[in-house]
């Protein structure tokens, strides 16, 4: 081979070199996976010490599952239209038959919260319930409540109301997870979205913030509460409304990541754009959205954080 034929197959080995890199890294791009700081996958972690939070895409509504260890946690479950999404990712995940949820958390009986909840629990029956309590003019009467309420009485499933400081403590391997409520502290006039439970989740030094809908009002009392809202992953209130995440509260829980449900082009403009604003002037937060990205699963061994996506970026 003469130096002109050799140095033309070098050129096209490094082609192909370059080539293949650049699509390693597409493809790793469009996998939503961000590595930890290490580099390595949190699956390989010992002990089998990490928890999951899944954002299930379920539309212009609300489903969320935790999975700590042995330990599974639902808050909402999505319309009723979405059911059998919700229902066969359970199932996928072996969430399924008696005891197969430890708790069930409903943050407020909207039926984009609730619409789903008896029919997913038929498939995944909670070993508790727990619910938020509402000043007396604004008892929910909805068909979806009240359903609820008729399931939980027939399967004899305790029901819980959320108090401020409730704690629930889940093993992880040799580790500890814990949900705290952390609201409503006090009740509120503003509607069912402001009287929604919010609650944290804390697994060494990571840490989780599930607000429901809760509006600006409710928000304003957490902080006057004292309560510790710095997390590092936020579900968006209220799937991004204007009336939630003020600039305030959005100071106080500082978060790395921000997980907003919603459905795509959905008739409320879910995220409003003066939300999408607020967490644009706040640096180095990573948005994600179920509209844009389906699916949405953030891994933790309560150090490093990793996240995946159904539909990439």
């Amino acid at each position: 081979m003469n130096n002109k034929a050799r140095t033309k197959k070098i050129s096209r080995i490094v082609y192909i070199i370059i080539i293949a890199a650049a699509l390693l890294l597409f493809l790793h791009e469009r996998s939503g996976i961000q590595q930890n700081d290490t580099g390595t996958e949190l699956s390989a972690s010992e002990k089998g010490e990490v928890i999951s939070v899944h954002y299930i895409d379920v539309g212009q509504a609300s489903c969320t599952l935790i999975l700590a260890g042995d330990n599974r946690i639902l808050i909402d479950a999505g319309t009723y239209s979405s059911t059998d999404k919700v229902r066969e990712y359970l199932a996928d995940l072996g969430v399924q038959g008696e005891d197969a949820l430890d708790l069930a958390v409903f943050t407020h009986p909207h039926s984009d919260h609730i619409g789903g909840a008896v029919l997913v629990m038929k498939k995944a029956l909670p070993k508790e319930i727990l619910l938020a309590e509402f000043p007396e003019e604004l008892t929910p009467t909805g068909t979806s409540f009240e359903n609820l309420l008729k399931f939980s009485d027939e399967r004899d499933i305790p029901i819980s109301m959320a108090q401020s400081g409730m704690e629930y403590r889940f093993r992880v391997g040799e580790k500890e997870a814990v949900l705290t409520v952390l609201g409503p502290v006090i009740p509120l006039d503003s509607g069912l979205n402001g009287n929604s439970i919010v609650c944290r989740l804390d697994y060494g030094n990571a840490s989780f913030l599930f607000p429901g809908d809760a509006t600006s009002d409710e928000e304003e009392t957490l902080i006057d509460s004292g309560c510790p809202l710095k997390a590092d992953v936020y579900q968006v209130s209220h799937h991004g409304s204007y009336d939630a995440n003020s600039r305030k509260f959005l100071e106080q829980v500082s978060p790395k990541y921000a997980v907003i449900s919603c459905g795509a082009d959905n008739d409320y403009g879910y995220p409003h754009k003066v939300t999408m604003e607020r967490l644009a002037d706040a640096v180095k937060i990573k948005v994600l959205r179920t509209d844009l990205n389906g699916t949405i699963v953030v891994a933790t061994d309560g150090e490093r954080y990793e996240y995946r996506t159904e539909k990439g970026e």
